[in-house]
């Protein structure tokens, strides 16, 4: 999935990507100040089992990077900027989350949060795809065939996304039966952050002066772990997109949030 999207965005414009300062400042503000104070309140209300507290904290304060980039790639946004920020989300939150979980939660966190599975994550689901998608594009210049294989390869992001989906509900589904309790108590906090997120990315947006594809490039108000695709941000990055080009300047900047 994550490679046939990135086939979609040209290679040789992501260094323009880079000397966005004001998406990144953005970006840095809303994922790394304002949502953990957002969790900061959210986790108040959550269940009192450390171990779902711990989950709720994982989800709310992971900013994505992977699976974002297809979403708002679709949803019509600027994904130079989403993989030109990709390693910035990732560095920080490696450096941050156990900082935060520490203070939210008062446990060793040592034991939760290792910098492999987040250097795993990097390499399989950003750099892997990418790197493909780089040769694939170089190939397609340079060859008929390259051409014709690269234009086939674009038909695919939607029905890719699709399977993606598939596979996660399904994953999912079979679980949700023991663990409905938990499942019930966490998922008003949730849609309170579905609803509270982008309308601090809106104010942020505004702030930093971004054109409409910046401001939709982050969309995603729901989930946030870089290794979980959830619905909420899928949807909300389609409902960004779909913003920018009727407002533009409006739609709600976040990354993975």
């Amino acid at each position: 999935m994550l490679f046939v999207t990135f086939l979609q965005v040209p290679i040789a414009s992501l260094r323009s990507a880079f000397r966005n300062g004001r998406f990144f400042a953005a970006l840095l503000a809303v994922n790394f100040i304002a949502v953990p104070l957002l969790a900061a309140v959210l986790i108040q209300f959550a269940p009192a089992d450390p171990l779902i507290r711990l989950g709720v904290l994982f989800v709310l304060l992971c900013p994505c990077i992977d699976y974002v980039v297809t979403f708002s790639h679709l949803g019509h946004a600027d994904a130079r900027l989403l993989l030109a920020s990709s390693p910035v989300p990732l560095i920080m939150q490696m450096v941050l989350l156990p900082i935060w979980i520490a203070l939210l939660l008062d446990v060793d966190t040592a034991r939760f949060v290792q910098v492999g599975t987040f250097l795993h994550a990097f390499l399989w689901l950003i750099a892997a795809p990418l790197g493909a998608a780089v040769v694939c594009q170089f190939w397609a210049a340079r060859s008929s065939v390259g051409a014709r294989a690269y234009e086939a390869l674009g038909l695919l992001p939607v029905p890719a996304t699709a399977a993606v989906l598939f596979i996660v509900i399904a994953a999912v589904v079979p679980q949700l039966g023991p663990a409905l309790t938990a499942v019930l108590g966490v998922a008003p906090l949730y849609a309170v952050f579905a609803i509270v997120a982008p309308l601090v990315g809106w104010i942020v947006a505004g702030l930093a002066r971004l054109d409409a594809p910046a401001t939709a490039a982050g969309a995603g108000g729901g989930g946030r772990n870089p290794a979980r695709a959830s619905g909420d941000r899928r949807s909300n990055a389609h409902r960004a997109g779909r913003l920018a080009r009727l407002h533009p300047g409006d739609a709600a900047f976040r990354i993975g949030g």
